[in-house]
């Protein structure tokens, strides 16, 4: 639970930046959208070398990826064979047939599992939070109002989450 005096922290924090356009002369809100811009453009740039690190390390990852599919589609076509072969009514060497392939159910289940989670731990998740802050400072650079008032709307739409987090609407 996120307590109420971080949500209007980030409330507070919204209307200003959200607010200065009104406050602030043209000139000045020219030059402090500037200063805003290049150092969004900084961490952009810093965020631009760690996605071109992360995207050839996910691409080491692909086939990981591709094979643990794969064990899924066999797995799932083992679990489908087997349902079919262990029905009540099944003769007993059909039964016989479907334990052997719920074996083959568990391994290639397991197997796609590892295979999986290795790679989405170690190739798809690193690759994502770059991803996510690079959207955003594409967000905080590309908006009409400026880098500042787009900050103060991610602050806005924050203190909105945090609200419906607190609320149990997540």
């Amino acid at each position: 639970m996120i307590s109420e005096i971080t949500i209007l922290h980030l409330q507070s924090a919204a209307a200003l930046l959200m607010g200065y356009d009104y406050f602030v002369s043209d000139a000045l809100k020219s030059k402090a959208n500037a200063l805003a811009a290049d150092v969004v453009r900084t961490h952009q740039s810093q965020l631009d070398e760690k996605l071109k690190k992360q995207f050839g390390v996910f691409l080491i990852w692909v086939p990981r990826i591709s094979t643990g599919i794969f064990y899924s589609v066999i797995c799932t076509a083992f679990y489908i064979s087997t349902k079919g072969l262990t029905s009540p009514g099944a003769a007993p060497e059909f039964k016989l047939l479907g334990i052997f392939l719920l074996l083959g159910f568990l391994f290639f289940g397991w197997r796609a599992a590892k295979h999986l989670i290795d790679a989405f731990t170690n190739g798809v998740v690193p690759f994502t939070f770059p991803a996510l802050f690079r959207v955003v400072t594409t967000f905080l650079l590309y908006s009409s109002k400026g880098a500042i008032a787009a900050l103060g709307m991610l602050f806005l739409i924050t203190s909105f989450i945090f609200r419906y987090a607190n609320a149990g609407a997540f």
